[in-house]
């Protein structure tokens, strides 16, 4: 008997181990250096190339792309590299990469399901390219072997991924638009409430909902994750026990500007809405009572103690478009005006940590020259621009990026950019200055949003101790 039920529980084993498929696929990348096409007669465009290249529209970086069958649609797809061969840059292909804001040490593989002609095709997509993690110099994938998984969804994956929203939220029921520009606490009063047009003696307060996302910019890529529709976030309303909303009572919510920071590494990047400088957050009283805050309390022991915290600052500004066209603005141009001081103040600055300050420009000059940037009349460096070419080049300008760690003993930081033109038709523009530094967690005005890198860690508690503060 027993040996019946264990072929009974093998055979029912089988289809699940048999459902997986593995596809390998082998590559040899031909590449031709750097290659300009003449698109018109006097314009040109200069690309990265291997044979069989794409052009990666986000990048300017060349792709790689192959096409494999599915047997079905209802799959999802893993892909990872089995073995692969790097060789470094040559000089010209350093020049080109140099500009374009490159900085990942591994290939990301995206692999995803797609239709053709209503058949099932996976399409494997990456750029073959990297920065050694050893060595920090930039190299080329030339051969390769990648491992592809096709997985079948499970019945209640496939139902979640066909699910979508009949209607929007906004479709009934009564609403009121307010508009955010930071990231954290806003409070909704009384007259706040008589101000956007709603009576409070109308409504219920235990029914008042916030509606809205807070997660930046749409994403462009199609097949990354955004919202089907605005979302609920739990609020809370001082007072409304009674169920009715009085003069004193209140609304809290957490509300996020348009701008984000995303960790990169060790460092935040400031990524700054294309579209608009406020978010927009939608309150109503329609749908029965609304999400609410609530408290949540640990006993355990904390692993960690934090006194401190990342703190980040940003000047960019969105004045200029040196083409006419595309979405890269730039701030101030430096040329007829060639010295410009730019000051940031970061309270509470832990004077042992470095200051991480990260540059960017763009470059218009037909002879190279080059740009110095004193910080607190104590530290300076010098970034090299190189001449674009032919001025009937198709690259109007070049990016450059200046990167460098910073010692400081004061909050404040005045950060001095001068630049050194070789002809009067040469022209530099600031994309950004960004500065992240380590500050005391210590409260100074009336809130604070903050976080800590080192402490995102698998099974951590953290308590953390933040100064100056009352009960």
């Amino acid at each position: 008997m027993k040996y019946n039920l264990l072929l009974i529980l093998l055979l029912s084993l089988i289809p699940a181990f048999a459902s997986t498929q593995s596809t390998e696929l082998h590559g040899v990348l031909e590449w031709k250096g750097v290659i300009k096409e003449q698109i018109s007669e006097n314009t040109f465009s200069e690309n990265m190339y291997f044979e069989g290249a794409f052009t990666d529209p986000a990048t300017s970086l060349p792709l790689f792309t192959d096409i494999i069958d599915l047997p079905s649609k209802n799959v999802e797809l893993s892909a990872e590299f089995s073995s692969a061969v790097f060789e470094p840059l040559n000089f010209f292909e350093i020049s080109y990469i140099s500009n374009k804001n490159f900085n990942s040490e591994q290939i990301e593989i995206e692999a995803t399901v797609a239709l053709e002609r209503k058949v099932p095709i996976g399409i494997i997509n990456f750029i073959p390219l990297r920065i050694n993690p050893i060595t920090k110099q930039f190299e080329k994938l030339v051969s390769f072997k990648i491992l592809v998984r096709t997985i079948p969804l499970n019945p209640s994956q496939l139902k979640s991924s066909i699910e979508y929203v009949d209607n929007s939220i906004l479709s009934s029921g009564e609403w009121f638009k307010i508009k955010v520009q930071n990231t954290g606490l806003y409070k909704i009063s009384h007259n706040d409430l008589l101000n956007y047009g709603i009576s409070p003696s109308a409504i219920d307060p235990r029914n008042i909902r916030v509606y809205g996302n807070g997660v930046g910019m749409l994403p462009e890529t199609t097949n990354d994750f955004r919202f089907d529709d605005l979302m609920e976030t739990s609020i809370f309303v001082s007072g409304e026990d009674d169920g009715s909303f009085d003069e004193d009572d209140y609304i809290i919510f957490f509300g996020r500007s348009p701008h984000q920071w995303k960790l990169n590494s060790n460092h935040f990047n400031f990524i700054n809405n294309l579209y608009d400088e406020f978010n927009y957050y939608y309150i109503t009283s329609s749908f029965g009572p609304g999400k609410r805050l609530e408290n949540q309390s640990s006993t355990d022991n904390p692993t960690n103690i934090v006194t401190t915290y990342n703190s980040y600052d940003v000047w960019e500004e969105d004045n200029i478009n040196i083409i006419d066209s595309g979405k890269e603005w730039y701030g101030d141009e430096f040329g007829i005006i060639n010295k410009r001081q730019y000051d940031f103040s970061i309270p509470e600055v832990v004077t042992s940590e470095d200051v991480f300050i990260r540059t960017s420009f763009a470059t218009r000059t037909f002879e190279n020259d080059f740009l110095v940037i004193i910080v607190n009349d104590n530290y300076s460096d010098t970034v090299e621009f190189q001449a674009i070419g032919h001025p009937l080049a198709t690259r109007y300008a070049k990016m450059n990026n200046l990167n460098f760690y910073y010692n400081t003993n004061s909050q404040n930081f005045h950060i001095d950019l001068e630049y050194f033109a070789s002809s009067g038709d040469s022209r530099t523009w600031l994309n950004f200055i960004e500065i992240n530094a380590v500050s005391e967690l210590k409260l100074l005005n009336d809130q604070l949003v903050f976080r800590k890198i080192s402490n995102v860690k698998d099974n951590s508690i953290t308590r953390f101790i933040i100064s100056n503060t009352n009960e």
